[in-house]
């Protein structure tokens, strides 16, 4: 008995560490893009991907393969869901779907990203246009439109630090930016919006047909 309640014991703390530990994200940009992802363990790097070292042949006999189920699969003959749907309830029945669906998605989204966390949105960019008066247009459209997007990004995540500095580089040649970004979000509230996103999707399907 008393081993089955350390298993219990133990299980649930695991399911909290597994639902509660943030999943991390790291992006840099300077010449290229550099995206880290962190969950439990050490950061990944996930861009740029390393080259792969399998052989040509057996990439190409894979391709060969995947070409031939495809050619299998578009070969069989089977029903058209989507048309009789809209033999069904017409193409305004499927608009209505539609919207619906969409909706459901974008409240997803929403949820998802009020739990999101930036810790860090670092954005250094020195703006240079083909002469003073170019370099003076483009920082002003830069600021007009890289400050109001923050605006936005802050408002919709539940916290944001960011350090956003932009410059006129009348003396430079070339434009140069630098970004810095680390953010993270609890993968408890991505399961609670998913299943919640789901079973309004799965109840909007039965009731369509």
């Amino acid at each position: 008995m008393n081993i089955l309640r350390v298993f219990l014991i133990a299980l649930c703390v695991l399911l909290f560490i597994i639902l509660f530990c943030p999943i991390r994200i790291k992006l840099l940009y300077k010449d290229e893009v550099t995206l880290y992802v962190g969950y439990l363990f050490p950061f990944i790097k996930l861009i740029p991907m390393k080259k792969s070292d399998k052989p040509k042949k057996e990439k190409k006999k894979k391709q060969e393969k995947q070409k031939k189920e495809t050619e299998e699969k578009t070969a069989e003959k089977r029903k058209n869901p989507l048309k009789d749907f809209i033999d069904k309830n017409g193409l305004s029945g499927l608009i209505d779907i539609v919207k619906s669906l969409a909706s459901i998605v974008l409240k997803l989204a929403k949820t998802v990203s009020s739990h999101i966390v930036v810790s860090e949105f670092t954005l250094t960019a020195v703006i240079v246009g083909e002469d003073s008066a170019d370099t003076a247009m483009k920082f002003a459209y830069a600021n007009a439109a890289i400050f109001p997007s923050a605006a936005v990004i802050d408002k919709n995540v539940k916290k944001f630090r960011r350090d956003i500095h932009l410059i006129p580089g009348f003396d430079k040649k070339e434009t140069e930016i630098s970004l810095k970004l680390k953010a993270g979000i609890i993968p408890v509230f991505i399961i609670i919006a998913a299943v919640a996103a789901a079973l309004k999707a799965l109840v909007l399907l039965i009731r369509s047909k």
